[in-house]
């Protein structure tokens, strides 16, 4: 079977990262046309034995995490998912979950902006890569600020913050779920971590749950030309 440039380097890839260790890795993002059979067929065959624990995936189609998972079966899937991205919950939550795959959420304070601190683009830097995100842009940054001040509120009457809130939110899912907010800071953290104590009530994640989709494409045009969708 011929394999494209772009194949060959993520193979290669997944070749590394099946070598010696203990640390669970995962595979990369699947890239756009990548025949998902093969990969995992590479990583089964290049996982002798007590080499290879866990085999994951980021941000893989249903089609592509069924075929992968037939050859050599995924621990986890990591893909983005928060309150104002909610794709998953259609096809790839309740496959992986009759597949028996873990989910790892990216992003679950949609980059920063469920946190409550981004009020204006003008604080970014020049070169942060959200000034050209659909979603910071425009009108639909203006409309998706109404999706943090609905978050803001609930989080203020059970004395939560913002990230607090979002987290907690994304906690009630399942079980199966972990989410990864990224930081440099550790208040930051501190403050996450909190977010397992907070408890929500049933009329405040039906409020969660009735928020309207965020506005804009998760990523421009050529970004999202290369995920496996």
């Amino acid at each position: 079977m011929h394999l494209d440039e772009a194949d060959q380097q993520h193979l290669a890839a997944l070749a590394r990262a099946a070598g010696p260790g203990s640390t669970p890795r995962r595979s990369g993002s699947v890239p756009h046309r990548s025949r998902s059979h093969d990969h995992g067929r590479h990583i089964h065959q290049r996982g002798r034995p007590r080499q290879l624990l866990h085999f994951g995936l980021s941000e893989a189609s249903p089609e592509t995490i069924r075929r992968a998972h037939a050859v050599q079966p995924v621990t986890a899937l990591q893909t983005e998912y928060s309150l104002w991205t909610r794709d998953v919950e259609a096809e790839i939550l309740p496959l992986l979950r009759e597949l028996g795959i873990g989910f790892v959420p990216y992003s679950p304070l949609g980059h920063g902006l469920l946190t409550g601190q981004i009020r204006t683009v003008d604080d970014f830097a020049d070169d942060d890569w959200r000034k050209s995100n659909p979603r910071f842009t425009g009108e639909n940054f203006r409309r998706n600020l109404a999706i943090v001040d609905e978050v803001t509120a609930i989080g203020a009457e059970i004395g939560a913050t913002p990230a607090q809130t979002a987290l907690a939110w994304i906690l009630t899912r399942g079980d199966d779920i972990a989410p990864i907010p990224g930081t440099r800071r550790v208040a930051r953290v501190e403050e996450n971590t909190a977010a397992d104590a907070v408890e929500l009530t049933p009329a405040q994640l039906a409020r969660l749950d009735a928020l309207r989709p965020a506005a804009g494409a998760r990523h421009d045009d050529a970004n999202m030309a290369s995920i496996d969708l």
